[in-house]
């Protein structure tokens, strides 16, 4: 509200993109799960994703640490490195 009172015409809505892994993402099948991570550019200039390690909701660490929400599927298990 704040940011539309101040002029601004963007969205407010977050945007998604779909990238690689360059880390192992551990997920159990059955729900959906939004897991802290860092978007990076890799050497060949593409976005790639890494954890930011432990998700534990008492690991307040890993909060400071990431700059984007990992959203991995309901039905979606582990996601090895390279993969979508």
């Amino acid at each position: 509200l704040l940011a539309k009172l101040s002029g601004n015409t963007a969205s407010g809505l977050p945007a998604r993109q779909r990238v690689r892994t360059a880390s192992r993402l551990k997920k159990t099948p059955g729900r959906l799960d939004f897991q802290r991570g860092v978007l990076q550019r890799n050497a060949d200039g593409e976005l790639e994703v890494t954890t930011t390690g432990h998700q534990g909701s008492h690991i307040f660490s890993s909060f400071s640490l990431g700059n984007c929400f990992i959203v991995l599927e309901r039905d979606r298990g582990n996601v090895d490195v390279g993969e979508w």
